[in-house]
């Protein structure tokens, strides 16, 4: 978890801030390469309907709901300038994987119906 009462950052969370941005150095041109084909209003960032296409083409082809986006947009819109630029998109890609893998296991191995 980000954040600590103090303000300080934590060998903890600088190590994980620098392991997230060595990540993104070396998937930089991918990820800058998925904004720009999925940026239709050219702002150089994902909005919510262009992180919705993106991550339907990521569920291959299945398509996410608006509270799914929404999800992912919170978590990874660190400039909280309401879009995903290309450094926030590993994590937006990260957080989408972590949701679906919460949701499947939610669901009967055996027909894929919702666990209650």
């Amino acid at each position: 978890t980000w954040g600590n009462p103090d303000g300080a950052i934590s060998r903890n969370e600088l190590r994980a801030a620098v392991l997230q941005w060595n990540s993104y150095c070396h998937r930089r041109k991918a990820m800058e390469d998925a904004v720009q084909k999925h940026d239709k209003s050219h702002t150089g960032k994902l909005e919510a309907p262009e992180l919705k296409e993106l991550l339907t083409e990521l569920n291959n082809g299945c398509e996410v709901t608006d509270a799914e986006v929404s999800w992912v947009m919170s978590q990874a819109d660190v400039l909280g300038n309401g879009g995903i630029t290309a450094p926030e998109l590993q994590i937006a890609i990260a957080q989408w994987y972590t949701l679906v893998e919460s949701n499947q296991s939610k669901k009967c191995k055996c027909c894929q119906c919702p666990v209650q």
